[in-house]
């Protein structure tokens, strides 16, 4: 009988997990981010993120946030994002020299 308790009591709380993870709201804005060309490191508030083209996880804090886009033998672009305005996709055009 104490086994069948304990499931029971376990299949509880992975019940009620599953209620409060849908009921919970989401901290991060997701972005799409492309660089012309691609390829181009992506820096976040310091944090390595990926390379061009990413998605990435802009949190939802009212403070700014700094993206770094670099590809070697092309311009830095920085951008400064503040009070949660960020848009659904970027693309950025790294002003490389011609081949």
């Amino acid at each position: 009988m104490g086994k069948r308790l304990l499931f029971l009591f376990a299949l509880n709380w992975l019940f009620l997990a599953f209620i409060l993870a849908g009921c919970s709201t989401t901290n991060v804005h997701i972005m799409k981010l492309m660089s012309i060309p691609g390829g181009a490191t992506v820096t976040l508030d310091g944090r390595s993120e990926n390379k061009t083209p990413t998605k990435i996880a802009l949190p939802l804090d009212n403070q700014d946030h700094y993206l770094y886009i670099k590809r070697e033998g092309c311009s830095e672009v920085r951008k400064v994002f503040s009070n949660n305005q960020y848009p659904n996709k970027l693309t950025i055009n790294l002003g490389c020299p011609a081949e």
